[in-house]
């Protein structure tokens, strides 16, 4: 088994983009590997989840907005994920995920606990390998 190749260079030499680009993927392999290997995936630090009662003006629908805080993760295969502001949650990004993994789908509930207007969400919770 090979391992990654790092790259070298001699004084004076002539670098191609190729090489730079080579350099650069060497040490985000690196730091990857190092994180995948040597830390368990999870969240970092912040990533909470805050929820906002919102009407909507055209239609007086009551919604839940959902929004995910600052914060930083690493996922299974050692990518760091940073979220640098809070970023507001679309309902399409739970149909995205729910149409992908899910065959039924929970009620979404208001802050109240009351069934809300639209369509469920679902949310998962996976165990870590191991």
């Amino acid at each position: 088994m090979t391992g990654p190749l790092r790259p070298a260079f001699h004084e004076g030499q002539v670098l191609a983009a190729t090489d730079l680009s080579a350099t650069v993927e060497y040490a985000r392999g690196s730091a990857a590997r190092h994180a995948r290997h040597l830390h368990e995936w999870g969240v970092v630090e912040g990533l909470g989840l805050a929820t906002e009662p919102r009407t909507d003006p055209l239609t007086n629908v009551r919604y839940t907005e959902v929004s995910v805080a600052v914060g930083m993760a690493v996922d299974g295969t050692g990518r760091e994920m940073v979220v640098t502001e809070p970023v507001v949650l679309r309902e399409s990004d739970f149909e995205e995920v729910n149409a992908r993994t899910a065959t039924t789908t929970l009620s979404s509930l208001t802050r109240d606990g009351t069934p809300s207007a639209g369509p469920g969400l679902l949310l998962r919770q996976r165990a870590r390998p191991g």
